[in-house]
């Protein structure tokens, strides 16, 4: 169902047909979604979060074109388990119009950066998932490369189980990740916060492709060497904090008007 439009898809098998049933609802009228049934606790590499095309388990607030409010489907999955890392069968049929995934404690593996609609086997999610997921929350203590590739996702929020614990990222944590402008943003668009909760690793030993992004704050965060491309995916940075690292080098070609044309402080 497209709730801004109050269209119904069904598809017909017998005659390899999807149809379009237009339901007598204005367009962006509040809707209240019947909350969808999650299975049984630990899941397996192989089983589905949701039966085909649910349409979530809860509902969130939003707004329309014309400013007006509309209901999105939300997932929160944050008491489901699982018994291995993540897999893109996990969120097979997962429907399009749900917006927003809540994922409790979950194990990630490496994957590759190519979206699984061009035929990429080694995803995290599926295709519907990467289409049509905005907003991730999910607890991890640690993101291996391209374990997160959404390429429509705008707001990723990464936790982890306890308070004191840090995340490890690598090179690649963050590839696949276009679209992106919140990253434990607190509500500050353009923010991508990487601070003492995180251990950056090797993260900077490719450039982070994060072009929406307009602040990175990678501040007490372990970082010691910065290299000549480590931001070279980022041309709206316009500030950036490595304040409380250790840094033992910085290349002199990290920054210049070419790769950062709007980069006006570093702290």
């Amino acid at each position: 169902m497209d709730i801004a439009s109050s269209a119904l898809y069904i598809s017909e098998t017998g005659n390899n047909a999807i149809r379009r049933l237009q339901l007598p609802l204005p367009p962006l009228a509040a809707a209240i979604l019947g909350a969808t049934f999650l299975p049984l606790s630990p899941l397996a590499r192989t089983h589905q979060l949701t039966t085909w095309r649910a349409l979530g388990s809860s509902n969130s607030t939003g707004s329309g074109s014309l400013g007006a409010a509309i209901i999105q489907p939300v997932l929160d999955a944050r008491d489901v388990t699982f018994q291995s890392p993540l897999s893109a069968a996990n969120t097979a049929a997962f429907n399009p119009t749900i917006r927003t995934l809540l994922l409790g404690n979950v194990t990630l593996a490496p994957r590759d950066a190519t979206s699984a609609a061009a035929g990429n086997t080694n995803t995290t999610f599926s295709t519907s998932a990467q289409r049509g997921l905005r907003s991730l929350t999910i607890t991890t203590l640690a993101v291996p490369a391209a374990a997160l590739a959404l390429p429509a996702l705008i707001n990723l929020t990464l936790a982890t189980p306890m308070p004191t614990q840090q995340i490890q990222l690598a090179a690649g944590s963050l590839d696949g990740l276009t679209s992106l402008t919140c990253l434990n943003c607190g509500g500050t668009v353009g923010l991508a916060n990487l601070s003492s909760r995180f251990r950056v690793g090797n993260l900077l030993t490719q450039p982070l492709t994060l072009p929406r992004i307009t602040t990175l704050d990678i501040s007490d965060a372990n970082v010691a060497i910065v290299h000549a491309n480590s931001f070279d995916g980022m041309p709206a940075l316009r500030w950036l904090s490595m304040a409380g690292n250790t840094l033992t080098f910085v290349s002199d070609a990290t920054f210049s008007a070419v790769k950062q044309p709007v980069l006006a402080a570093i702290d």
